[in-house]
């Protein structure tokens, strides 16, 4: 996959969706996919304006998907907040007005899959250094995933386990539906409740995952999905009732992890 040097400063790798700098490795963050993809799209075509069609076409409908207008430009800003926050110009995504978006080829320059092939300052490693240190990161990475994987399903089983023992102690007192303070409810369709956790994220976040996983009631129509961020990782958790309510029978829950 192709790299990019952004001003001189930052590496931007299309293959992994993430940004580094250009002489630490360990700075590396992982972009959303649509964000990535929209920046891959104006990159390609340099010096050219990119319109919504063509970064739909692109970002979206190419992995089966058809989102708003919206959502590209909320993509667009997390995309530009992201760069900025690694160094880069305001101006480095300029907007055309009522056309699309731009970036000029002044900012940025095309690289080879071996990062020590590009005489730019700061990159000092040579071929076998950078790989032994991305194998070295992703095997860290690696282990950090599944610790946090570990500790997210231990407190999340704790947690329910506490609450429902505490629903059913008082289930003489309170017959009413409840569901614990830190969920949401985002959307309820065709006999499907779906739930969030409250966090610094918001509703669209959680209605993007759901249509980029595809994920679909069946016979499990109570939904909890769980994303902590920073970490990219979400939790989702799909019962065959309402998971956390006063309500006496079994419960069956199934759980899946995405990264």
């Amino acid at each position: 996959m192709t790299k990019y040097i952004l001003e001189d400063s930052v590496v931007y790798d299309s293959g992994s969706h993430s940004l580094f700098y250009t002489d630490r490795l360990d700075t590396q963050i992982t972009l959303a996919i649509p964000a990535s993809l929209c920046l891959l799209a104006m990159l390609q075509k340099k010096n050219e304006t990119v319109s919504l069609d063509e970064l739909l076409a692109f970002a979206w409908e190419s992995r089966g998907m058809t989102v708003s207008s919206n959502t590209i430009y909320q993509n667009i800003s997390l995309l530009r907040k992201s760069l900025i926050n690694f160094g880069l110009s305001t101006d480095f995504i300029k907007t055309v007005p009522k056309r699309g978006f731009v970036i000029l080829d002044n900012k940025f320059s095309e690289i080879s899959n071996h990062i020590e092939d590009v005489n730019t300052p700061g990159i000092k490693e040579n071929r076998y250094e950078v790989h032994e240190e991305k194998i070295s990161h992703i095997i860290r990475e690696s282990k950090t995933r599944i610790l946090f994987f570990f500790i997210v399903l231990i407190l999340t089983c704790s947690t329910l386990f506490l609450v429902t023992y505490h629903l059913i102690t008082v289930d003489e007192i309170d017959n009413s539906p409840y569901i614990y303070p830190d969920f949401t409810k985002i959307n309820t369709s065709g006999g499907c409740h779906i739930f969030r956790n409250k966090s610094l994220l918001n509703d669209m976040f959680f209605s993007d995952f759901i249509s980029e996983k595809k994920l679909k009631c069946e016979k499990e129509r109570w939904m909890y999905i769980i994303n902590y961020p920073p970490a990219p990782q979400t939790f989702v958790l799909s019962c065959s009732s309402e998971l956390l309510s006063t309500k006496k029978g079994d419960i069956l829950c199934q759980s899946a992890y995405y990264y």
